[in-house]
Order: C-alpha cells, then sequence, then structure tokens
C-alpha cells in the first residue's frame, strides 16, 4: 500500500507548499508560536493526509521567524524542513489590507541516498483585520515555489515556477490560534499522477484544503 501512495505524496510534498502559510500577520516582538498543520490536495475522493509541526516566534518588529517540518514525508525516508521570514510591508488601513512577504528556503534531504534538494520560496500576503482586537483575520496570498533542480525530472516534465492561490481564515485567541486554508496548486500546469484523479479546476492544478 505505502508503494502505491509513494508517487501521490511525492506530489503533495512538493507542488507550491504542503501546510497552512506559517505566518501572515507577524507577531508581537517576543511572542512565541507552536502549531502543527493537517491537510492536503484532494486525490481521487479524498483529501492526501500532510501533517508538519512548525514554530513562529516576533524577532523585531514587524518581523517574524519561523520553522517548520513535514512530519508524513519523514514515513517515506525524506526530512522536509522549511525556515522563513514574514516581514510586514504595510499595515491594513481601512478596506485597504496589511501587506507582508514570506520569504521560505525549503530543503528536502533522502534518508536512503543522502540526496539534497532546495526549493525557494516567496509569498506576498494579503490580510484584513475584521475586527478592532484582531481576533479574526482573513487572507489572501500568492505562493511562489521555485524548482531549481526541474531539469533532472523524469521525460522533462520539470518546471521551474510552482504557483499557488491561497485563501484562509485565523481565530486569534489570548493563548491559542486556528486557522483554516484553502489553495489552488500549481494552477498554470495540469497535474498527472498515475492511477490517481487530481481535482482541479478546469483541468489545471489541484485543490488542497488545510488546517492549522
Amino acid at each position: 500500500m505505502l508503494k502505491h501512495l509513494l508517487p501521490i505524496l511525492a506530489l503533495g510534498a512538493v507542488i507550491s507548499s504542503c501546510s497552512t502559510t506559517r505566518v501572515v500577520k507577524p507577531l508581537k516582538r517576543g511572542d512565541w508560536e507552536v502549531g502543527a498543520n493537517y491537510g492536503g490536495p484532494y486525490v481521487n475522493s479524498g483529501m492526501l493526509p500532510m501533517t508538519g509541526l512548525y514554530f513562529a516566534h516576533g524577532s523585531r518588529d514587524h518581523i517574524s521567524i519561523f520553522g517548520g517540518v513535514q512530519t508524513t514525508t519523514m514515513a517515506f525516508n525524506t526530512l522536509q524542513l522549511d525556515f522563513g521570514v514574514c516581514h510586514l510591508i504595510t499595515n491594513q488601513n481601512g478596506l485597504k489590507p496589511g501587506i507582508s512577504l514570506n520569504a521560505v528556503i525549503n530543503p528536502m534531504i533522502g534518508f536512503r541516498d543522502a540526496s539534497f534538494r532546495l526549493y525557494p520560496e516567496l509569498t506576498p500576503n494579503f490580510y484584513w483585520d475584521l475586527d478592532p482586537e484582531g481576533k479574526h483575520l482573513v487572507y489572501g496570498g500568492f505562493t511562489n515555489w521555485f524548482d531549481p533542480t526541474y531539469g533532472k525530472a523524469v521525460y522533462e516534465k520539470g518546471k521551474l515556477w510552482h504557483p499557488a492561490l491561497n485563501v484562509g481564515y485565523k481565530l486569534n485567541l489570548p493563548k491559542f490560534t486556528a486557522s483554516i486554508e484553502g489553495k489552488w496548486l500549481n494552477y498554470n500546469k495540469q497535474l498527472s499522477i498515475p492511477q490517481a484523479t487530481v481535482n482541479s479546476i478546469n483541468g489545471n492544478g489541484g485543490l488542497g484544503i488545510y488546517a492549522g
């Protein structure tokens, strides 16, 4: 069974990040956040379950650092990490959204042969606090995941740029944050997996939902 799931998990691991956006609005200076995420793209009749753990820290005014590990891929002898920075570009002003930029690196290490890949990622985020306390936050983002080794893909099917559109909601309580996020992954291309159907829009990309 694991052998049959491997191509699907490989897809879920590399298409445009496989978790909720770690940080949308930078944390307050000195604050910490530790959490977990669950979710993935819909393949055949169900969601591909990807899990992960992460941390975030408000290191400076308007800047947060974060990192995480995708725990699902470890079961398939691959260590997938992410390390990034969220920088506030501009604060929300009425209906004009707040804007931040996430710069991320995603290392992947194969346990079997010690192979190594590094995928950079840039995501501009647009967010709105729905109340003065910042309890309810809605957001959208445009993830840009890059594969510098795309030329090594089989059948010359690799691509340098893997984009995704993200929309989500965060509930921010004093000691707890919950989030849900929908993604349209790789919307600029058709995804093909042997013996599997990827749910898409007009035949392009894959649809996923994630919780954190």
